[in-house]
């Protein structure tokens, strides 16, 4: 900052503040650092862009809409795609559709003087104009894209997809998923639940079980997407498939952390045996899920109700512990766990406070012209117990909970 006073025209020196405000994550600082370098450098298009992004980091799109468009507006032949590319997307992200679409337009105008948008931006257009209903325009800027071209442009087929199933039109999206399938990059869960999600919206529900179980081969210890494959089957009346979804390996251990052990997975694996009338099966289920739970519910309200204390003498040996880290700081860089961290400053404040006290209460004495007697033997309140995680959320809350106690 002195440097920047002494030379208010030192670039460098600008652009280097500007860069530590944006990794300390002082992103409305490192937006005005980069403004006054457009101040002397208006048609700096790296800067303009930057500038940009720090407010949209700091939660002021518009703001950053604004720059971008005022160089755009006063320096057409020094902008270029870039701060138009990242001026549209703004635009989308604010679901100002038609205002992104005059921008690609005025791009198309000043930038591609007969030879039409780059595939990015002319996918970009179609995707607003479906958005807006205009489906046969936003089909003709599709064209661009095609089976042939998949490996090349895998994204932005993806975004066009994404874009007809978020409006629901799933034949359509199914067309420009299919076109992913088959290329390495893009087989993975992400295109094959996305495919299923748009076979279950058409009830074409076989479909979508084979595309959850080939996804599920990808990634098996992925929770979310075992439930969901497990509620589609359970919804189809194929209630002994989603228990081969739902049951463990044989050498499977229920206190392993692993999908198996899962809450959501167990109490569905219950209901499932329920479904098929395996009553010894859903108890022997269920019953070590409640116990469990009500297990953690008591440890929770105890740490509510009450707090570990501890003796002077570990409150000092933790708060020596942290003196002797801070010393040593420069000197070694030892990985210490957030958790020890936490309670050797817990114990610091705890011994703080301890003292205030004792001095307080030796002035007292004193001033009533008695003797003074240390009290080395006093424990405050810390808390150190943690707490247990929850296997069913909202335990006593739910009615589903009350009727599986009841049952």
């Amino acid at each position: 900052k002195r440097a920047m006073k002494a030379d208010q025209e030192d670039v460098l020196v600008k652009l280097e503040l500007a860069s530590f405000y944006a990794e300390l994550k002082e992103y409305t600082k490192a937006a005005e650092t980069y403004d006054a370098i457009l101040a002397l450098h208006p048609t700096d298009v790296e800067v303009c862009k930057m500038a940009a992004q720090m407010r949209v980091k700091s939660g002021r799109t518009d703001e950053a809409i604004n720059t971008l468009r005022k160089m755009i507006d006063e320096h057409p032949t020094e902008a270029d795609l870039t701060v138009v590319n990242l001026l549209a997307d703004l635009y989308m992200e604010k679901r100002d559709f038609s205002s992104s679409i005059s921008c690609l337009e005025d791009a198309r105008r000043l930038y591609c003087a007969g030879q039409g948008l780059s595939v990015d931006l002319a996918v970009k257009a179609g995707i607003c104009h479906a958005h807006l209903g205009n489906d046969e325009v936003a089909k003709d800027y599709f064209l661009a894209l095609g089976k042939e071209l998949a490996e090349e442009f895998p994204d932005l087929i993806m975004q066009v997809a994404d874009t007809y199933n978020e409006l629901k039109k799933h034949p359509i999206a199914l067309v420009y998923y299919s076109m992913l399938d088959g290329i390495t990059a893009c087989q993975n869960k992400v295109l094959w639940t996305k495919m299923a999600e748009c076979h279950l919206a058409m009830k074409e529900g076989p479909k979508a079980i084979s595309l959850y179980h080939k996804a599920l081969m990808d990634t098996p210890d992925d929770v979310q997407l075992r439930s969901t494959l497990a509620s589609v089957l359970i919804e189809m009346d194929k209630v002994e498939d989603a228990l081969g979804v739902l049951t463990p390996p044989e050498d499977s251990n229920r206190e392993e952390q692993s999908w198996w052990s899962d809450g959501k997975l167990v109490l569905m694996l219950a209901k499932a045996y329920d479904l098929t009338k395996s009553y010894d099966l859903y108890l022997d289920t269920i019953v070590p899920l409640l116990k469990t739970a009500l297990e953690a519910e008591l440890h929770n309200q105890n740490i509510k109700g009450g707090k570990k204390r501890l003796s002077k003498s570990v409150l000092v040996a933790r708060a020596k512990w942290l003196d002797g880290l801070s010393d040593a700081f420069f000197h070694v860089n030892p990985i210490i766990p957030s958790r020890e961290r936490t309670k050797a400053a817990r114990a610091k404040k705890a011994l703080a406070k301890i003292e205030a006290e004792k001095e307080e209460k030796r002035a007292a004495v004193l001033a009533a012209g008695l003797d003074w007697h240390s009290e080395e033997d006093l424990e405050p309140d810390i808390v150190e117990i943690e707490p247990k995680p929850q296997p069913l959320p909202n335990l006593f809350d739910k009615e589903e909970h009350l009727e599986m106690l009841i049952k």
